[in-house]
């Protein structure tokens, strides 16, 4: 079953209205979210979904380079609890992507 999520850029530090807040969708695949090189792919595609959604949503902002870090953190932060997934949970949290498939 493919799934959308719609990525927008969590600037706590930024004051933006609702209406030009980036976002970006990436759809997802939720029958494979147990296969652990699937959930690579989706974690680096869900962390490239946040890089452009918080540069969109910086740009020309004078404190982009302290902010665009924890933009991209929160935002992908964010996706992964969206999404739900235990595997991809794990594995934004730092595990071993083979030592969490092995126990699946």
């Amino acid at each position: 079953m493919i799934r959308t999520l719609a990525i927008a850029a969590s600037v706590f530090a930024v004051a933006q209205s609702a209406a030009s807040a980036a976002e970006m969708v990436v759809e997802y695949d939720r029958t494979r979210l147990n296969d652990a090189a699937y959930v690579e792919e989706l974690y680096a595609e869900l962390e490239s979904a946040a890089k452009s959604v918080c540069k969109k949503e910086l740009a020309g902002s004078p404190i982009i380079v302290s902010t665009m870090r924890s933009c991209i953190e929160t935002t992908l932060a964010e996706s992964v609890e969206k999404i739900g997934a235990p595997l991809l949970t794990a594995y934004a949290d730092g595990a071993e992507i083979q030592q969490l498939a092995l126990t699946q």
